[in-house]
C-alpha cells in the first residue's frame, strides 16, 4: 500500500551554520554597539562646540560635604580656531566658576576653577546621610549657538550630621532690647556617624555658642547668644559647626546664619501716632509715653517736633524716674497730609544720650476752589 500525507523535506546540517554564526553575531555584536553609543553620547556630552572636558574631571566621586568644596576641569579646544567663551555659570546656586570669560586658544586648554557648597544649603533633602549631586556648567560660546547643554558635574555628597536649622533669628516675641538680658536660641544637632566631639566657633564680639551632648551619643545641642553688647539696629554673624571623628579628623563644618535686631532700651509707647481725618480748624490729641524696657532711670532734656501742624508738651500725668507721658496734639490748620517727627532727647542714669522718635501724621480735609486760592468749608459746615 502506498503511504498517504505529507513529506516533511530534511534540512541538510550544513545549512544551519549560517543561522547559528548570524545569531552568535548579534548576540556579540548588540553589547558593543549599545556600549559604542553610551561612550559616543558621553563624547557628545562632553563636547561643546570643539570645547571638550574629560569624563574622569566630571565625576568628582564620594566627598565629603564641605562649603567651600574645589574642583578643576581642564577645557580643551579640539579645533584649529580659538573659542571666546563670553560668560559660564552653573544650573546650582551652590556652584561658582572662574574665570567667567575666556579664550581657548586653538588646540589649547584653559582650567576652570569650581568652588561648590556642599553642606545642602539649597536642598531640602539634607537629613539623609548621603546625598547625590548632579549640576551642569553652561558655557556661553561667543558667536556660537544658544542654549548649549553644557558638561554635567556629578558626585556623591556624605554628611557627618544635620542641623534642625540653618538659619535663626531673634524677632517678635524673641526680640532683643538693649539693657535687658538677652535669652539663647537651641539648635539640635543629629550626627550620621560617631564623632569623639562637636566644635563650634564664632565671633566673639557679635556672640557666643556653647554644646552639650545628650543622652544618645549621635546627639548634641547647641545654644547660640548674641553679645549683650552689640549696639542697638540689626546684627548678623554666623556659627561654624565641626565634627570631630574618633580618629581626630576634623571634618569640613556648615554654617548657621544668625540674625535680628536689638531694639533701645528706651522706648516711645505708642512709636506712631495716626490722627486720622478731621475738619479743618479742629484739634486732636494723643497721649505718648517714654519708658524704660530695662527698668533704668532718665530724664527727658528735651522734646521738639519738627512739623508745625504739629505740638508735644509735658501732661500733669506723674511721671517715674523710668516713665514720663507726654501730650502730642495736632492743629489741622492747613487742607491736606501733614507728616513729621517727635523727638525725645533723653539722659540715662550713665549720662548716656539717646534719642527717641515717634511718627506723627495727619489729615485736614478742606477743599480749594479753582477760582481762588482760599479754603472751602469741610462737608457739613457752614460757610
Amino acid at each position: 500500500m502506498q503511504a498517504t500525507g505529507v513529506l516533511r523535506e530534511r534540512v541538510p546540517q550544513s545549512n544551519r551554520w549560517p543561522k547559528l554564526l548570524a545569531v552568535g553575531a548579534i548576540v556579540v555584536l548588540v553589547p558593543g554597539y549599545v556600549l559604542w553609543m553610551r561612550t559616543a553620547r558621553q563624547t557628545v556630552d562632553s563636547s561643546i562646540a570643539g570645547l571638550v572636558v574629560s569624563q574622569e574631571l566630571l565625576d568628582f566621586g564620594e566627598v565629603w560635604s564641605d562649603r567651600d568644596f574645589q574642583w578643576r576641569l581642564r577645557v580643551h579646544n579640539t579645533t584649529g580656531s580659538a573659542i571666546e567663551v563670553s560668560d559660564i555659570g552653573a544650573d546650582c546656586q551652590c556652584t561658582w566658576v572662574s574665570p567667567r570669560s575666556f579664550v581657548v586658544p586653538a588646540h589649547g586648554s584653559v582650567d576652570l576653577h569650581l568652588v561648590l557648597d556642599l553642606t545642602g544649603r539649597d536642598f531640602p533633602e539634607t537629613a539623609s546621610e548621603w546625598r547625590d549631586l548632579t549640576t551642569r556648567v553652561r558655557p556661553v560660546i561667543k558667536r556660537g549657538l544658544p542654549n548649549q547643554s553644557g558638561w554635567e558635574l556629578r558626585g556623591r555628597i556624605h554628611h557627618a550630621f544635620e542641623v534642625s536649622a540653618r538659619k535663626i533669628r531673634f524677632e517678635g516675641a524673641e526680640q532683643l532690647v538693649r539693657g535687658t538680658r538677652f535669652s539663647s536660641k537651641r539648635v539640635q544637632v543629629r550626627s550620621h556617624i560617631p564623632l569623639q566631639r562637636l566644635v563650634v566657633q564664632t565671633d566673639s564680639e557679635m556672640g557666643s555658642a556653647w554644646v552639650r551632648r545628650c543622652e544618645n551619643p549621635l546627639e548634641f545641642e547647641v545654644d547660640i547668644l548674641p553679645s549683650e553688647s552689640l549696639p542697638e539696629g540689626s546684627f548678623n554673624f554666623e556659627v561654624t559647626m565641626r565634627g570631630v571623628t574618633p580618629g581626630d579628623q576634623v571634618l569640613p563644618g556648615i554654617d548657621v546664619a544668625v540674625s535680628g535686631t536689638v531694639s533701645p532700651g528706651i522706648q516711645a509707647f505708642p512709636g506712631l501716632v495716626q490722627f486720622g481725618a478731621h475738619p479743618l480748624g479742629t484739634k486732636a490729641e494723643e497721649l505718648v509715653t517714654v519708658r524704660s524696657i530695662s527698668g533704668i532711670e532718665f530724664r527727658i532734656d528735651s522734646a521738639a517736633t519738627d512739623c508745625n501742624s504739629f505740638a508735644v508738651e509735658p501732661t500733669q500725668v506723674a511721671s517715674m524716674a523710668s516713665q514720663h507721658t507726654f501730650r502730642l496734639s495736632s492743629h489741622f490748620e492747613k487742607a491736606g497730609e501733614s507728616k513729621g517727627n517727635v523727638k525725645f532727647v533723653v539722659r540715662d542714669q550713665n549720662d548716656e544720650f539717646h534719642a527717641v522718635v515717634v511718627e506723627v501724621s495727619g489729615y485736614a480735609l478742606g477743599l480749594k476752589t479753582q477760582e481762588s486760592n482760599e479754603l472751602k468749608p469741610a462737608a457739613g459746615e457752614r460757610e
